[in-house]
């Protein structure tokens, strides 16, 4: 079957009684909690974030700067002297000039290291309460949250990443300013019309009227249309073929981060495989110490999401699962498709069958060992299909909770592998 992220070096290179790959976007790096430091320079906002590993262990920039720069301009944390940054990245937590950001664009650097315009103030994007990155935004409370906050004070809400909220605000500002546009039009039509002829003086008081109800009513519109309505959902027939789901395909990787002591992750951390021994993974919060689990790395953010899955050996699960399901424990509450928050299907050389809140459907079907997944929010659906020269429906769940990352279960000498759709 078919599913994705990279493991540390040791594992890598250890043996491999089985393999994971996915074929789509997956689960978040979790940085280090930013804390304060008596060790080395202070940071220029106050205090010292934990290096994420792979950083570039650069030197600080000295307090005692002649040198100024323009207001606007934000100052290279690793330069000596005042140098006007370009990027700013979030696990490092520093800002960086053309000279110093080369060590991020090389291939040594992982991948997870996030880039964006230069900021200032990067303490607003810290978690208060758990020291955490703001990698989340919870539309119910309509406010930045950490990882952890996802699971407790803001457990059920609805949340999407930052990268997601910030694409449907440049979205809205683009529409917003395309009705402006509109309206700039009509305004200089009426003062035309208005300068020029006495005679309509009344038609334009009346037209100012009219203009100015559908400037009222398409901005307090304007939100709920852009959050309400999605006109791709809405146009976009069911797809039938496989060259149809493939518009829909996601690139995924595996979270090392999630991973079971148990697996090793390869080739990109597209390959999951379960080992005899235990690995010396750190002890993260969001880590499966239980069950033989491992997440995707980014969240399933598309309302239309579809990836393929290989796996060889004696079993394996796959599905998704609520991005609040407990890392901690081998009961029920964790393990993929014995509980209210997740799906998946289990997959063997002797079965296969949908599970679901502990429940089990047996599928009559033969050894399929290519599975693709069909996640369409639109519809409250996830499909999984027997993956050959044509895709055969096994199983549809309806649901109605939100969904978050794709997961995978590896049993008993067993490997898994994210592919992409084209990669038959």
């Amino acid at each position: 079957m078919k599913a994705g992220k990279t493991a540390p070096t040791a594992a890598r290179n250890a043996g491999r009684p089985s393999t994971l790959v996915p074929l789509s976007a997956g689960t978040p790096c979790w940085p280090k909690p930013w804390s304060s430091s008596a060790e080395g320079p202070s940071d220029p906002l106050g205090e010292s974030p934990s290096r994420a590993p792979g950083a570039p262990h650069l030197p600080r920039r000295s307090k005692g700067a002649s040198k100024k720069l323009p207001g606007s301009a934000v100052p290279c944390d690793r330069c000596p002297e005042p140098k006007a940054a370009v990027k700013t990245c979030l696990v490092c937590m520093a800002s960086f000039c053309e000279t110093h950001l080369k060590p991020h664009n090389t291939q040594d650097m992982p991948k997870n290291h996030e880039l964006i315009a230069p900021t200032g103030d990067l303490s607003q994007k810290i978690c208060p309460e758990h020291k955490y990155l703001q990698e989340f935004f919870c539309r119910s409370c309509q406010m930045y949250v950490c990882w952890l906050c996802t699971s407790n004070q803001h457990k059920g809400h609805e949340s999407t990443s930052t990268q997601a909220e910030r694409n449907e605000k440049q979205r809205m500002l683009e529409l917003l300013q395309d009705v402006m546009c509109h309206f700039n039009v009509l305004l200089k039509c009426v003062h035309f019309i208005f300068q020029n002829s006495i005679i309509f003086f009344q038609i334009c008081k009346f037209s100012y009227f009219l203009t100015a109800c559908f400037f009222c009513l398409t901005f307090s519109s304007f939100f709920f249309i852009v959050r309400e309505i999605n006109i791709d959902s809405i146009q976009a027939p069911e797809p039938r073929t496989k060259d149809e789901f493939l518009q829909y395909a996601c690139d995924l990787t595996l979270d090392p981060n999630t991973a079971h002591r148990r697996l090793v992750l390869s080739d990109g951390d597209t390959v999951a495989t379960l080992q005899q021994t235990s690995r010396l993974y750190l002890d993260l919060p969001q880590r499966f110490d239980g069950w033989t689990q491992v997440l995707c790395l980014h969240p399933l953010s598309s309302d239309r999401c579809y990836w393929e899955v290989e796996w060889r050996g004696r079993g394996s699960y796959l599905g998704v699962v609520s991005g609040s399901i407990p890392r901690k424990g081998a009961n029920s509450r964790a393990g993929l498709g014995y509980n209210s928050q997740s799906w998946s299907l289990e997959l063997s050389d002797m079965c296969c069958a949908a599970m679901h809140g502990n429940q089990k459907v047996e599928i009559p079907v033969t050894y399929s060992p290519r599975v693709g997944v069909f996640l369409d929010r639109t519809a409250g659906t996830l499909t999984f299909y027997s993956v050959d020269d044509e895709l055969v429906p096994l199983h549809t769940f309806q649901w109605d909770t939100e969904v978050e990352f794709a997961c995978f279960i590896i049993k008993k000498s067993n490997n898994t592998r994210l592919t992409q759709g084209s990669d038959s």
